[in-house]
């Protein structure tokens, strides 16, 4: 009875730990959206969930844009030995005829090649 007992315990006080674990986490979650209501405006019509999305979405583009802006480029690289002096290494890429004519017939242990004019006569037979 007493191993019983221990097991019981440990097993109280795992689900215990683990709920309360849980509940500071929640609870957590729950004072940070708090604090979101605290710092967001609102309007008189209570469209300000809205409007704050799209005010916040507008100024973070406006600070991209503005970053994008103060870009400078130097065109001096272009125009140095170093990159003057890079070769074109593109390979030329041949046609290759494309594989069989019916991927889906199983291959077969003997290899028949039927060329154009056996096609059409086996086209002929059949009808």
């Amino acid at each position: 009875m007493n191993n019983f007992y221990k097991k019981f315990l440990i097993l109280t006080s795992i689900i215990i730990i683990t709920g309360l674990g849980y509940l500071y986490i929640y609870k957590s979650d729950l004072s940070e959206a708090s604090d979101d209501e605290l710092l967001s405006s609102s309007l008189d019509d209570g469209s300000s969930s809205n409007i704050s999305d799209d005010t916040k979405s507008d100024a973070s583009f406006i600070l991209s844009l503005s970053s994008l802006e103060k870009i400078t480029i130097n065109s001096d690289f272009f125009s140095k030995e170093s990159f003057t002096s890079l070769k074109d290494n593109n390979v030329v890429l041949e046609s290759v005829t494309p594989g069989r004519d019916n991927p889906f017939i199983p291959f077969s242990s003997t290899t028949n090649t039927t060329t154009s004019d056996d096609k059409e006569d086996n086209v002929s037979a059949t009808n």
